[in-house]
């Protein structure tokens, strides 16, 4: 059996103001947006939280997916 490496991985990343004993908040954009729209939640959280945002695949800084669709 193979593996298909050509899968598209999603961007994200991890801010970790406020240390490891915190807890987590995962931030995911809406259709036709971009991580970059949680800017005032992050600085508004990352003092008390540990924050993940992702960018959906097409979306901000991930790539492409494959098509056909």
């Amino acid at each position: 059996m193979r593996a298909n490496h050509d899968v598209t991985v999603p961007f994200y990343e991890i801010i970790e103001g406020a240390g490891a004993a915190t807890p987590w908040i995962v931030m995911v954009h809406g259709a036709s947006q971009h991580s970059g729209i949680f800017c005032a939640q992050v600085d508004a959280f990352r003092c008390t939280h540990r924050l993940l945002l992702v960018d959906l695949p097409g979306h901000g800084r991930s790539t492409d997916m494959p098509g056909p669709y």
